[in-house]
């Protein structure tokens, strides 16, 4: 155990300057600190013990790509990659992952070769208050808001033929037919908001559909519901109640439009939003405190933080990494086109495909 905090630079795919105001208001008011770990989200730190990346470096100022390269002030053992996005949305190549000591998802690991990979759901940041519009951030409430209205939904017109995102939104068209004015859609390209909270605070039930189909894998568009406050008509995670309170959430299925839209007309007629309280208040306490991405790197790295290796190295952001190192980078280029070959025929992708 160390006498003083673990520092912990914290950096994300964010602009620098926003990344403070991003990652703040997960903090306990008024400090930096929890637990033993203490957090900075200054990209030019120079003087930290633990390393983390949020899906990778930040950019350079102005720029889109992640060109970062970053000399460590700690060592390599004492850094982490979380990435949260599916096997199909992104693969990282084996190469490109060696540089952190620990590498932070649910991944297969035929799909990620680390030898310290921690496979589990990643925290994700809640979408919920978080200002899309270049606004401030909400600070998460300790309590959810008080409801006056039924049901909604976010969404947009993304229809991307790898992912469940042509199904998703072709669901939602046909379940604005059957459910008419009991069901307020938002999103970009139906009706935008800067916040999800402005689609999620004042409403009783969401539906919230994941674009990727894993049994272990959730996204923020579940636990932003426990946030919320709200119950969740679910597509996504089967294996949900390994973490969640079973009852905190009713099942949908998307391919069966007139079954979902008369399991949400009997959920808000016998309002099962008031009969499920106690498991939607064991979701929340559950997702602020495992999943509040700070919360959670901070527990983590009290358990993996090594104060005894020397300091050293360089990390590369993934643009960066392939400049620097070409040779590497079509190693892993190779590595990723085999994978996605074999996770087209796994069993777990064919709700994907369907």
């Amino acid at each position: 155990m160390v006498d003083a905090p673990i520092r912990i630079k914290f950096m994300s795919k964010t602009q620098p300057d926003q990344v403070e105001g991003l990652w703040r208001p997960l903090l306990p008011t008024g400090t930096d600190q929890i637990g033993a770990c203490r957090f900075s989200f200054d990209p030019n730190d120079r003087d930290y013990d633990f390393l983390v990346a949020y899906e990778d470096l930040s950019p350079l100022p102005g720029s889109s790509k992640v060109l970062r390269r970053e000399p460590l002030a700690c060592a390599p053992i004492n850094t982490m990659l979380l990435t949260t996005e599916p096997a199909s949305i992104r693969i990282d190549g084996p190469r490109y992952l060696r540089q952190f000591g620990h590498v932070w998802t649910h991944k297969h690991p035929s799909l990620v070769h680390h030898p310290r990979q921690i496979r589990e759901t990643p925290p994700l940041r809640f979408f919920y208050g978080r200002n899309l519009a270049g606004g401030a951030h909400l600070t998460i409430p300790e309590n959810p808001p008080e409801k006056s209205a039924d049901l909604s939904a976010m969404s947009s017109t993304k229809a991307m033929a790898h992912t469940v995102h042509a199904r998703r939104l072709a669901f939602f068209s046909e379940l604005k037919v059957e459910l008419g004015e009991m069901l307020n859609l938002f999103g970009r390209g139906i009706q935008p908001v800067d916040d999800k909270a402005e689609a999620m605070a004042t409403y009783r039930y969401h539906i919230a559909v994941e674009n990727h189909v894993e049994p272990g894998h959730f996204t923020e568009k579940l636990t932003d519901c426990f946030v919320a406050g709200c119950l969740p008509f679910y597509f996504g995670d089967p294996d949900y109640a390994k973490i969640f309170p079973s009852d905190a959430l009713i099942p949908i299925d998307i391919f069966d439009v007139p079954a979902t839209a008369q399991i949400i007309r009997d959920a808000i007629a016998t309002d099962q939003f008031q009969s499920r309280q106690n498991a939607l208040m064991e979701a929340r306490a559950t997702t602020l405190d495992r999943f509040n991405t700070l919360r959670a790197v901070a527990d983590r790295v009290e358990k993996v933080y090594d104060e005894h290796t020397n300091r050293g190295g360089v990390i590369h952001g993934r643009h960066a990494f392939r400049k620097a190192h070409p040779l590497k980078a079509a190693q892993d280029a190779l590595f990723v086109a085999r994978s996605r070959r074999k996770s087209h025929a796994h069993p777990l992708q064919s709700v994907i495909e369907e």
